[in-house]
């Protein structure tokens, strides 16, 4: 009987291709749909981890509580001694200090006067050690348009767009006006020897790279920085992972009672990152069940034109015949 029945399905097709392409066609949409919307959520994933938050970052309580402020005032010190102990419990992860700051770069002319000038977001970051992972991490080669990275004390990047709206060349000098960490004003001469693009908006309308030892002396924050930044080796984000390890690096450095003392926080937890990655889980959760019901629904229905038939079809003629 199972033999005739598969051989009716065969040479019916009206009845076997339809659910076949029905099935098909949900597969291969819901694969599609789900691999892009992962796709995109790995994409923002990496984008917020390498420019701003790192899969883990590592801050003093103060400076957590105003994050969004950028407090250097209320800055981690000590990172010397705290980044070779991360490097010594934590060797599966890779560890660099950062300092983000504002203030306004001045394009000087030939007499020293103010030819051009503009709000600039800084990063500091370790640029010219040979072992820095900063290069790979942000792309840097690749972000460059014009001259070349930094090699030496006291040169930058700014992006390309703010270098056409400042009308600056390539070796011109820049100088820094900005405050330090004790909230005095700071003023220091930059050499610019590179443009670059990264395709974020928010970075390419006034972005400034530098070392971050150029900067630490500069602000007088001196062993001192804003965060320290956390990735995985394989650069790879795994949220129960570094659920873990911040759980783990909070119960034995976190102390309530001292504003000071360092506080690991997650990537899921900054930016309100959380909210976004639930939701596209939950996207992709209903386009699973999504197919998972179209599947089920094929099944079901062909399972019942399979029985009718057999039953109204079948049957009466074998009572007719005598079979």
């Amino acid at each position: 009987m199972i033999r005739f029945l598969v051989k009716g399905l065969i040479r019916d097709h009206s009845r076997s291709m339809f659910p076949i392409l029905m099935v098909l066609a949900g597969v291969m949409l819901t694969v599609v749909m789900y691999s892009w919307i992962r796709g995109t959520e790995n994409d923002m994933i990496q984008s917020n981890a390498n420019f701003s938050t790192g899969h883990v970052k590592i801050m003093s309580q103060a400076y957590a509580e105003e994050a969004d402020q950028i407090p250097n005032d209320l800055a981690l010190m000590g990172i010397e001694e705290i980044s070779t102990k991360l490097k010594r419990e934590f060797p599966h992860m890779v560890w660099t200090p950062r300092i983000r700051f504002g203030g306004l770069l001045d394009i000087p002319d030939e007499n020293g006067e103010t030819k051009s000038q503009g709000p600039v977001a800084g990063l500091a970051i370790n640029l010219l050690s040979p072992t820095t992972p900063e290069i790979t991490i942000l792309n840097l080669q690749n972000a460059l348009i014009k001259g070349r990275l930094p090699k030496n004390n006291n040169e930058i990047l700014i992006s390309d767009q703010f270098a056409d709206r400042l009308e600056v060349q390539i070796g011109e000098t820049a100088t820094l006006i900005s405050s330090t960490m004790y909230g005095s004003l700071t003023t220091e001469n930059f050499v610019i020897v590179g443009t670059i693009r990264f395709g974020i908006s928010a970075m390419d309308r006034g972005a400034m790279i530098a070392d971050i030892y150029d900067i630490q002396h500069v602000l007088d924050m001196n062993d001192s920085a804003g965060e320290i930044l956390g990735f995985d080796k394989d650069y790879i984000y795994r949220d129960s992972k570094m659920e873990k390890l911040a759980q783990n690096f909070n119960a034995r450095y976190q102390n309530s009672s001292d504003e000071f003392s360092p506080v690991m926080v997650t990537l899921r937890n900054q930016s309100g990152l959380a909210q976004t990655l639930d939701m596209v889980d939950y996207f992709s959760s209903i386009l699973s069940n999504v197919n998972d019901l179209k599947f089920w629904t094929v099944i079901i229905k062909d399972n019942i034109i399979l029985r009718t038939t057999f039953i109204y079809g079948i049957i009466p003629r074998t009572r007719v015949f005598k079979i």
